[in-house]
């Protein structure tokens, strides 16, 4: 997909590196609208998928087995159902931007397995009214490092970098255990 990819269905795709999987991505689309993916499996990649924006993104019943996971950057409506996410020990799962200033994130029957399973970055923009992360069902959060939600001001890194709850960013439907903030 490229710019302003709108109403499209990915169905049932497998996507693997042919060249140098250090830097590929297996759907990559920005401002995009009204997107499904659907029972799709990708390996070897970069990341699985890196949205930038855009509004009605749906991930469902996918399987990834990549460097990173779904980054979902600023777009609206979004959420992941039935979908099991590995990634490395020291990167994200489901990445998402509070900075689109909607509640707009849920993660609904999946497991994840990374090193920070959810991250929520950019959260020290000022225009931030509200933002939910909102997990439905029976999912499964496995860390690799210090959180399994992660609430960052503007990234995140293995290292640690400071970490915060802001009165803005809501978790809802986790276990205590699992929104950990510094």
């Amino acid at each position: 997909m490229s710019r302003y990819a709108h109403n499209i269905i990915i169905s049932d795709c497998t996507f693997r590196s042919i060249y140098n999987a250090s830097t590929n991505v297996a759907i990559r689309a920005y401002q995009a609208n009204d997107i499904r993916v659907i029972n799709c499996d990708g390996a070897q990649q970069h990341s699985f998928a890196q949205i930038t924006g855009g509004n009605n993104i749906k991930f469902e019943g996918v399987t990834s087995n990549c460097d990173r996971g779904i980054s979902l950057g600023s777009a609206t409506d979004c959420v992941i159902s039935n979908c099991t996410i590995n990634a490395t020990a020291d990167k994200y799962g489901i990445r998402h931007n509070a900075d689109s200033k909607v509640d707009v994130l849920k993660v609904i029957n999946s497991t994840v397995n990374a090193g920070f399973p959810v991250v929520v970055r950019k959260t020290n923009n000022t225009t931030i009214e509200s933002y939910k992360l909102a997990f439905e069902g029976a999912n499964t959060l496995t860390k690799g490092a210090e959180y399994h939600v992660a609430i960052a001001q503007q990234e995140y890194d293995a290292a640690g970098m400071t970490l915060t709850a802001l009165p803005n960013v809501t978790v809802e439907g986790a276990d205590a255990t699992w929104a950990i903030f510094k």
